[in-house]
């Protein structure tokens, strides 16, 4: 059990016997996952603004910070700007953290994320 959390609503899309349907449930009941308002679309690839989003409101929610360490700025990363307005704070916060570092200045944060790439910020986190 998570407080606050409920599983009396899910996305459209979600299937309600499927083996994912309450962890998704309680994570928009937490506010961590929004999907696009009315579908989670969980057959989906995931980009990695989505990805560090999930992480970052998740970390929120379990009462977790992330400090300003490295004082690095997004503003450095050339591809900044294609940031998704609802992914910015996520992003900024993880890469003055020093969680992500990019690639060759790159975010690439409309990329898809393999499971590879995700494991390295997930680390980073857990042992921050």
């Amino acid at each position: 059990s998570v407080k606050g959390a409920s599983t009396a609503s899910n996305f459209a899309d979600v299937p309600s016997g499927s083996y994912y349907a309450t962890a998704i449930a309680v994570a928009k009941s937490l506010g961590i996952a929004t999907g696009d308002g009315v579908n989670f679309h969980p057959d989906a690839a995931i980009t990695r603004q989505d990805a560090f989003t999930l992480i970052y409101r998740t970390m929120q929610k379990a009462g977790w910070s992330l400090s300003n360490t490295t004082g690095a700025s997004i503003t450095s990363f050339k591809d900044y700007g294609s940031i998704a307005s609802w992914a910015s704070t996520a992003m900024t916060s993880m890469v003055r953290a020093g969680v992500l570092i990019g690639d060759n200045g790159y975010l690439n944060p409309a990329k898809n994320i393999s499971r590879a790439e995700m494991a390295v910020p997930l680390h980073r986190v857990l042992t921050y």
